[in-house]
């Protein structure tokens, strides 16, 4: 399932009514759970991990398993593992060691962890630098889930993109991201790029 909401800007809301927007979406996400409108309460839940990570400090991500869970009827919790690895980082692009030519290229990653009933990425405590700027809050995020609820299948992909609004200089530039899942553990990636 895909979150439905790529013309959604952010950007545009003033930062102090940001917690009132995701926490007006977490509440009607949380009607539609108890009217039992599972895939309506997923599709908001999913777009408030995208669009409001600060927020992801609430259990935003726990009522999204929890969803998914009773659309499934899911009651035998033993088929899934309680040791799972931390998150995982892949590169997407640009890729470790590669020299391009594009001086505002599109950086992004992908996260992934634990199957539906292990700990999630803890969206709030995300950090993304590149050459040492948190760029965090800049950050654009896309989730898709597994509503299949299989054991040892990752539950979520999060694929978090950004673009410089600047040309970056010619040279080597470095990129950092800390992932933390919601069960404490850590997972750090850093890899470097060149522009030409």
């Amino acid at each position: 399932m895909q979150g439905e909401s790529s013309n959604y800007d952010i950007s545009q809301v003033a930062p102090q009514y940001r917690l009132v927007l995701a926490e007006f979406y977490n509440g009607i996400a949380v009607v539609f759970d108890s009217k039992e409108q599972f895939e309506n309460a997923i599709r908001l839940w999913v777009f408030t991990r995208e669009y409001f990570p600060s927020f992801d400090r609430y259990p935003v991500a726990d009522s999204l398993t929890e969803s998914v869970l009773k659309l499934r009827n899911f009651t035998d919790y033993s088929i899934y593992s309680k040791d799972t690895p931390p998150p995982k980082i892949r590169v997407v692009v640009p890729s470790e060691g590669s020299a391009i030519n594009n001086d505002q290229p599109r950086i992004e990653f992908e996260l992934k962890s634990g199957d539906i009933r292990g700990p999630r990425v803890d969206l709030s405590e995300l950090q993304f630098t590149l050459d040492g700027q948190d760029l965090t809050e800049k950050m654009k995020i896309k989730s898709a889930i597994d509503t299949s609820a299989k054991p040892r299948v990752p539950f979520e992909t999060l694929n978090i993109y950004y673009t410089p609004e600047q040309p970056l200089a010619p040279g080597t530039h470095t990129v950092y991201v800390k992932a933390v899942d919601t069960g404490g553990k850590v997972r750090q990636r850093t890899w470097t790029f060149q522009v030409i």
